[in-house]
């Protein structure tokens, strides 16, 4: 699942690094001297069983399995472009190795229930992201505190949910100054384009995003993944407050097709949820508090599901279920909708609030921050009277 922020269950998935006062050398990620990898990972707890390394190749999440002999298990292929990878136990939802997949000797040791803590070494990427993690030592040692305290939260006490997103919040400044710092201070690192990718796929703030990649040397920009954070900046940027919100036709429940623009005259928010998604379900109940408060001054919201393919009864049950009575749409083809693309979607729920002109007026309207904005635009100033 694909959750988001600032529900913590969404950012806490993003893989933060940490920063250094020395990184290789910038080089182009196709100019790798080893034409093949090999990752080797050493489980010293571990001594048969299987691992599986998944990695994404354009929109497509690949995968690979390594058996284990006596505890060594290897990956060999070819890495045309330098991409992160996770590895995890075959079989367990334990924690995930991360590391980046380029060519050339790449190997870790560690403990089966260290592998999320563990960082590979030699290849260039690698060791660049290992310096990173050293000196971000106790950054990401409060990360995995608070991950371990999501997961075992009552995930229906919304008061400690939203307690511990406040925590997160800290933590997070802490992660973005220390990131900030090695971008400008190695601009010329792959890892530092990734680092970019992971701070700003979710909710930008554009002017900071554009300042952050403006950082990076030529080379890295030229890079897969310097392509690939210039394409989300460009989204981000036609999505940005005070844009007209761009326009797009999606079917409805009935097949129906409709256009956004057509829904203009009121303040209209966009809403990208799934009926999978639990922090989307989880938000539902505000949505519907607000829609309740402000339908009659002028709020009205359409949804935009990234449900699956054939999965449309889900769908339909979810809407039912959690009593969503405004206007829904959606392609039924997960996280391939079109709209989503459009509208540079990496996690949800994610939401768009538009004036009635169809500008974009905010976004990323969680939690109470939407029921304040509204209060904002659609309540009347109180009046006062003078004698």
């Amino acid at each position: 699942m694909k959750p988001a922020s600032p529900i913590l269950a969404i950012i806490i998935l993003v893989l933060l690094a940490a920063w250094s006062t020395s990184c290789s050398p910038g080089r182009e990620d196709k100019a790798a001297v080893d034409t093949t990898y090999r990752v080797t990972v050493t489980l010293n707890d571990l001594d048969s069983g299987a691992l599986v390394m998944s990695y994404r190749e354009g929109d497509q999440w690949k995968k690979d399995s390594a058996q284990g002999v006596h505890g060594h298990f290897e990956f060999k292929g070819k890495a045309p472009v330098t991409r992160k990878a996770y590895i995890r136990v075959l079989g367990e939802r334990g924690p995930s190795l991360a590391l980046y997949l380029e060519n050339g000797a790449i190997a870790v040791a560690t403990k089966k229930d260290s592998l999320g803590d563990a960082v590979a070494t030699g290849t260039p990427t690698n060791n660049d992201n290992a310096i990173l993690q050293q000196e971000k030592a106790a950054v990401n040692a409060r990360i995995s505190a608070l991950q371990e305290a999501y997961r075992s939260a009552d995930k229906n006490n919304q008061a400690l949910l939203d307690s511990l997103d406040k925590v997160y919040e800290g933590i997070e400044e802490s992660n973005r100054t220390a990131t900030m710092a090695f971008i400008k201070a190695h601009p010329s690192s792959l890892v530092a384009a990734f680092e970019i990718y992971d701070l700003y796929i979710y909710n930008p703030d554009v002017a900071e995003f554009e300042g952050a990649f403006n950082l990076l040397d030529s080379s890295v920009k030229a890079s897969t993944i310097g392509q690939e954070v210039s394409r989300q900046l460009d989204i981000a940027k036609r999505t940005d407050i005070n844009q007209f919100a761009p326009d797009f036709t999606l079917n409805d429940i009935n097949d129906q097709p409709v256009l956004l623009s057509s829904l203009r005259g009121k303040y209209l928010l966009i809403d990208f949820w799934a009926s999978w998604c639990g922090p989307c379900r989880r938000e539902n109940p505000r949505l519907v508090k607000a829609y309740q408060a402000y339908h009659k001054k002028g709020f009205e919201i359409v949804g935009v599901s990234l449900d699956n393919p054939g999965d449309k009864d889900k769908w339909l049950e979810a809407i039912k279920k959690d009593k969503l009575t405004w206007l829904q749409l959606s392609d039924l083809k997960g996280w391939d909708c079109v709209v989503a693309k459009q509208y540079g979607i990496q996690a949800i729920p994610m939401n768009f609030l538009l004036d009635p002109e169809g500008r974009i007026v905010a976004k990323g309207l969680n939690g109470e921050k939407l029921s304040a904005k509204l209060a904002s635009l659609l309540s009347p100033p109180s009046s006062t009277s003078s004698n």
